[in-house]
């Protein structure tokens, strides 16, 4: 079967050190938060795009004990 994923870049900005790329990964069914990579200024769109294959190729998928996380507060003590 073929890879559904795919990785759609939000956004990049910089504030003239770090590139700040927001990104969105897609597995075929759902939209997940979006993650947001740093570079350094001057890294080519050529290197972002291959980071950004590179996730699009492995598949990630969060284990599920971490998923369950979400939506958790954690109170000080």
């Amino acid at each position: 079967m073929a890879n559904p994923y795919r990785v759609f870049i939000r956004s990049i900005s910089t504030d003239g050190t770090n590139l700040y790329v927001e990104a969105e990964v897609f597995d075929g069914l759902h939209a997940f938060p979006a993650i947001r990579p740093t570079f350094m200024v001057g890294t080519t769109a050529a290197t972002i795009t291959n980071y950004l294959q590179t996730v699009a190729n492995n598949q990630p998928v969060l284990d599920g004990t971490l998923g369950a996380l979400v939506g958790t507060f954690i109170n000080g003590q």
